[in-house]
Formats: C-alpha cells, sequence, structure tokens
C-alpha cells in the first residue's frame, strides 16, 4: 500500500515510514500529541551534561520540547544552542520561558513565573516585561483561548495565573489516575519529604505499590489514551513489548518505582512533577538548573548575548540543511523511536557530515538497547564510537527513569 504524505511537521514524524494499516492508532495519537502535552522537558540536564561536555566552542542542537534543557545548557556557556520541534506549542512555551528568563528584572520575578507558575503578580509579569519582547503571532497564542482536555482557559496565559504546570495534558491524566490507583494527595506530600532512598523504597513498596496491585486497577493499563497522552508513541509501545515482554503495567510500576526510589525525593524534580505538577520550592538544589538562583545572572547574560534559539521542524530536516561546522553537540532525546530506518539512516549521516570528527550525540531509548547498530549501515557505525560505559554509568544516575536507557556517541578523528 502507498505511503501517505503529510505537509505537517508533525504528523510526517508521527507517520514516519508507516503503511495507511497503521493509521488508527496513529491518527489518536496524533490529536492527543496536539496542544500543551508537557510544559518542561522530561530528560535529565545533569545526564546530559555530563556526556555533552559542552566548551565555549560547543554548537549545540536539540530537539526543544518544553525548552528547560536548552536555557540548562546555557549555564556552561557553550557557543550557541538552537531548539527544534514538530510541536508549535511547546516551542511557543521554549520561547516564553526563554523571554521570561531574559526579561525578569529580578529573580523573584522569574521564580514566580517558572518556579511557582501561579499567581496574578504573573499576567502583571508577562504585560509589562514579557509581551514587549514577543512576536505579534506569539502574543496572539497567548492571549487566545485553549482547551485543554475538560479544562477551558479564556486566554492560554491565564495558566500561568491559575497553574502552569499542572496544565498540561501529562499533568491533567495524571491527576487523574493516581486517584483512581488510590493514591491519595496527602500520601503523596508524606513520601516527599524523605531524603533516604532506603526510607523512600519501604514506603513504596508498603503504601504506594500495593494500591496500584489491586486486581481492577490493571485495566487502566490497558487504555490507549494513557500512553498518547504521555506522549508515548504507538512504536515505542511495540518496541517496548517486545524487548522487555512486560505488559504496560509491570513496565509502568517497574519505571515509576525506579524514579521514586532511585534518588532522594527532596532534590529530584521530576518526581515532584509527577506526583503534584509542581517543584519543591523550598529547595534550590530541588529546582533545574536555569530555576537556581545561582544560576539568574549567568542565563540572562548568555540569553542578551543571542546564544539561543528556536525553530519549528523536525530535527532531521534541520541537521541535512545544515552545513559542516554549524553544530557539534546533538541531543535527540527519543525521536528515533519514532522514526523510519531509512529516517534514522539519513539523520546520522548528516550528523556525521555536520559535526565532524569530535561531535557527540545523545538519545534515549525504551529499553537498554541502543538499536543504532541494527538501523545503520556499517560504513557509518564505522565512523562513530559508542560511549557504552559511560552510558550505562549515567543512566544509573538519572533522576527519571521512564526511559529503560541513555546513550552517547562521538564521531570519530
Amino acid at each position: 500500500m502507498p505511503k501517505k504524505t503529510f505537509s505537517s511537521p508533525l504528523k510526517r514524524a508521527i507517520y514516519s515510514g508507516r503503511r495507511n494499516r497503521y493509521v488508527p492508532h496513529l491518527q489518536f495519537f496524533s490529536k492527543a500529541f496536539q496542544g500543551i502535552l508537557y510544559n518542561q522537558i522530561w530528560e535529565d540536564p545533569e545526564i546530559d551534561l555530563a556526556a555533552l561536555k559542552l566548551e565555549e566552542s560547543s554548537k549545540v542542537l536539540a530537539i526543544s520540547s518544553g525548552g528547560c534543557n536548552g536555557l540548562n545548557y546555557l549555564t556552561k556557556c557553550p557557543e550557541k544552542v538552537s531548539l527544534v520541534d514538530i510541536q508549535q506549542d511547546h516551542l511557543h512555551i521554549a520561547r516564553i520561558r526563554a523571554v521570561a528568563a531574559r526579561a525578569a528584572p529580578t529573580y523573584q520575578h522569574l521564580f514566580d513565573f517558572m518556579a511557582v507558575g501561579k499567581g496574578v503578580q504573573n499576567i502583571q509579569f508577562y504585560q509589562q516585561h514579557i509581551a514587549p519582547h514577543l512576536s505579534e503571532e506569539e502574543k496572539h497564542y497567548w492571549q487566545s483561548p485553549m482547551q485543554q482536555l475538560w479544562k477551558r482557559y479564556k486566554h492560554r496565559i491565564d495558566i500561568f495565573e491559575k497553574g502552569f504546570y499542572p496544565a498540561s495534558k501529562a499533568a491533567l491524566v495524571a491527576r487523574m489516575i493516581f486517584p483512581l490507583l488510590g493514591i491519595k494527595r496527602s500520601r503523596v506530600r508524606e513520601f516527599l519529604k524523605f531524603s533516604d532512598t532506603k526510607e523512600q523504597t519501604i514506603y513504596f513498596d508498603a503504601i504506594i505499590l500495593p494500591k496500584i496491585l489491586k486486581r481492577w486497577r490493571h485495566l487502566l493499563f490497558k487504555l490507549p489514551a494513557l500512553c498518547a497522552f504521555l506522549g508515548v508513541h504507538p512504536n515505542q509501545i511495540k518496541i517496548l513489548q517486545d524487548e522487555t515482554n512486560l505488559s504496560l503495567k509491570d513496565l509502568f510500576i517497574e519505571r515509576v518505582r525506579q524514579t521514586l526510589t532511585d534518588t532522594p525525593c527532596y532534590r529530584n524534580y521530576f518526581a515532584w512533577q509527577i506526583l503534584l505538577a509542581q517543584y519543591n520550592l523550598d529547595c534550590q538544589e530541588a529546582l533545574p538548573l536555569y530555576l537556581q538562583e545561582k544560576n539568574f545572572d549567568l542565563i540572562k547574560q548568555q540569553l542578551n548575548h543571542q546564544k539561543l534559539d528556536h525553530s519549528y521542524g523536525s530535527i532531521v530536516k534541520k541537521v541535512a540543511d545544515s552545513h559542516p561546522g554549524d553544530y557539534n553537540r546533538f541531543v535527540l532525546l527519543d525521536a528515533q523511536e519514532w522514526m523510519s530506518k531509512e529516517d534514522i539512516t539519513a539523520l546520522w549521516q548528516d550528523i556525521i557530515r555536520v559535526g565532524g570528527p569530535g561531535a557527540r550525540i545523545i538519545f534515549r531509548t525504551g529499553t537498554l538497547k541502543s538499536y543504532l547498530a541494527d538501523q545503520l549501515p556499517t560504513h557509518l557505525m564505522e565512523k562513530l564510537y559508542y560511549h557504552e560505559e559511560q552510558s550505562r554509568t549515567l543512566f544509573k544516575k538519572d533522576r527519571l527513569k521512564v526511559y529503560g536507557g541513555f546513550h552517547c556517541y562521538e564521531v570519530r578523528g
């Protein structure tokens, strides 16, 4: 059967290499992936930075998602950071996040807007300091009405008054799932106070896990909407089930347990976002790097030097359109698990051409395996060095275990 062609970068990515018989599953995912699915990125920047080894000459090209890590990378003062994404809502969030960091007259303004993400003072901050730096298209976007599943906002910018982090589709679904699993917010808050991983493990196994394991609750993990609204592509589900031989329920328990017990909760902002859709505001160490007060002036300086830019489109096309030397650090997130073998080959061929010797590339996968050797022809694999031991070591330190593996490659000299 012939393949469909799509003008939208988002739909091209979702349907990449798939034939028409897959359309019903992908159509639902395509609808779910529109709007504000994520309002922060779900990859640990501390792991990224350890693998990327950013220097003053580093030129980073990364998939944007919520845009947090683009700002986090600026704490290492690279030459430039370019963010690209196929999801326009996420790019709007990435841009307003950057403008807020640059335009904030004081750290408290940025803290209220992006760390707390709630309060009428944020609307005043937007009107006085952010809106003047936005294009007409961006202002129109933030001042237009928005429907997020069952929640409606008169203006999109209102989410910064009523609650930015609980407003994403992923957060709304999570807030619905945990009560259905019998997990009360009072239990969650009690759990997040722990600073010892042994205490967390005991509490999780004794209090939280039995709630999830109740017989009827396995039905929740058979709902396609659960994965779709968490941004999990149907192809990723197939890879996970084929490689791990685990059910979605068992995978959910395994990944959530690791995320909530491997790292002290007080400083794991991913755990706070998963369980409460907020940050631990009482601890600077528990905030993303760009929101820590010690980095406020540095981030502002980097942004004033125009070191961050955003563009709409796929990373495959962005690299293909680039010239040798334009970039030497590449952050692919988990995008390759959406792609066809042909797209992956084209992407890496261009990464090697553009990045040149010494370029470093990082990505994540649903399982421990890299898959790259199964996807690329031998002549391309011979030009790459896999930092396998470092990748496994860093993954063990990752504060978010929704993925199964982290991988770092380097272009050989």
